[in-house]
């Protein structure tokens, strides 16, 4: 078997031989058309060298053809009944789904199909999903990219394993390669009268783009593919190189100076570790995440899923959107509440805890957006207990052999505008004790002479933030 021995070398140039030969399960998706029912006798093959290997064939009726999409079920269970294949279906409404989520029918189905197979993948441990994605699959991934303006992520089209589970090992072969070996072997498969609609993107380039482009080169399937492999190098470069920079805190100054390429992969990844999805940010997101930084004062700009990107005088984060707070973070100020030495209070987001100590640390001085803050104050010099409010309007306190309006510090040092009004503040029967990033009330921060410390640890439940 010709095309067999093809796909094996192919599968062992990347890491979908080792992927297998380590899962106990590989479930395939299973559409009955020619390159799944391919892919499925490929990996029933398997059986004989992996005899541990257990095969279940994932078929899903998206309810969108009717009887049609019935006769492909009955034959795809028929299949791995007689080929001793597990064999597992989901049926959805597809147009619903669509309809009702805002979708095209090529995206819900695709949904459908992955939430299938991740469900799957929960039944069936140690396994690995194959699906039947071909070279012409890859070109007319890049050709649809390329008319959507897709930068260097687009270009490289569809990897051989996607997130150590997902796994392709029809990739290198092309559609023509495929049916001719069914017609060969005598295998049986169902041919899906949607695929000649062009009213579907991805079939009115297959239909009317590609053919084109094979007049130039017969070979172009083979060609998108290198495209692809040197793209998805390239990415991975880059993304390597925007990780590293990103394991120390980015400033204002630093993510400026990034080359471009870097500075989106960088700002994507603070993106996605804060929005907790894999979504990447758009053009429009980025540039205008670069305005901000140009601009002489900062600012902040909003992103998909009630985020921000977020400038000030020296530091940048993604944070979440001022116009869409959460409830702890509203407008309305949270009430007072009573601190008490060894206990872990929660006031909105913040965390404080209070320790008394005998040793005094030196602290270096910290800012809102290391992961947490500490002072170090001097207990003979705090009046009464200690109480954790909101920032109130007209607050003042002795700061540095002057009273200042707090607005006015919170201003010069810097703290986030979007954090000035949920900052919890210390305060004693003597007014402001403590202000997180800005300071102590003076004669309250701890010296070396200090016979008893009060240790005050203020960090955020999301340490993201701070």
């Amino acid at each position: 078997m010709e095309l067999f021995e093809a796909i094996d070398k192919y599968c062992l140039s990347t890491d979908i031989s080792c992927l297998i030969s380590k899962s106990r399960h590989v479930i395939v998706g299973f559409s009955g058309g020619a390159d799944s029912t391919v892919l499925i006798s490929y990996l029933a093959f398997l059986r004989k060298r992996y005899k541990d290997l257990t095969i279940v064939g994932a078929h899903v009726n998206h309810g969108i053809r009717g009887a049609e999409a019935d006769r492909d079920e009955a034959f795809c269970k028929h299949f791995c009944e007689s080929a001793g294949i597990i064999f597992e279906r989901e049926r959805a409404n597809v147009p619903e789904i669509a309809k009702k989520e805002g979708k095209t029918l090529e995206e819900a189905a695709r949904d459908v199909r992955y939430s299938f197979f991740e469900r799957l993948s929960k039944k069936y441990e140690s396994s690995v999903v194959a699906t039947a994605h071909n070279a012409d699959d890859n070109l007319e991934t890049v050709i649809f990219h390329l008319t959507r303006g897709s930068g260097t992520k687009g270009l490289s089209g569809i990897a051989p394993v996607r997130d150590g589970i997902y796994i392709r090992p029809l990739l290198s072969c092309s559609s023509e390669e495929i049916r001719s070996f069914a017609k060969e072997t005598g295998l049986d498969y169902v041919t899906d009268s949607t695929n000649s609609d062009t009213a579907y993107t991805r079939n009115s380039i297959r239909h009317n783009v590609i053919p084109v482009l094979r007049e130039i080169n017969p070979k172009v399937h083979s060609a998108a593919l290198r495209l692809s492999s040197s793209a998805r190098e390239d990415c991975d470069f880059i993304e390597s190189e925007a990780r590293r920079f990103l394991e120390s805190t980015p400033t204002r100054e630093t993510i400026r100076a990034l080359h471009p390429s870097v500075f989106q992969r960088a700002l994507s990844l603070m993106y996605k570790r804060k929005a907790q999805n894999g979504l990447d940010l758009s053009e429009k997101n980025v540039a205008d995440c670069r305005r901000i930084l140009e601009s002489c004062e900062g600012g902040h700009i909003s992103l998909p899923h009630s985020l921000a990107f977020f400038a000030d005088k020296y530091s940048v984060r993604v944070d979440l959107d001022p116009r869409k707070k959460t409830q702890d973070e509203g407008s309305a100020p949270l009430s007072p509440v009573t601190l008490k030495v060894g206990e872990r209070v929660k006031y909105g987001s913040f965390y404080i805890i209070c320790e008394e100590v005998t040793d005094y640390v030196n602290i270096l001085e910290e800012n809102i957006y290391k992961l947490s803050l500490h002072a170090y104050l001097d207990c003979d010099r705090i009046s009464g207990d200690i109480r954790v409010r909101s920032r109130m309007s007209g607050d003042t306190f002795r700061f540095r052999k002057m009273t200042r309006k707090l607005k006015k510090l919170m201003c010069d040092f810097n703290v986030p505008t979007d954090l000035r009004n949920v900052l919890p503040i210390l305060e004693d029967s003597r007014g402001i004790l403590y202000v997180p990033t800005v300071g102590a009330r003076d004669g309250c921060m701890a010296s070396g002479d200090s016979r008893r410390l009060l240790h005050v640890h203020v960090f955020r439940d999301d340490t993201e933030c701070l």
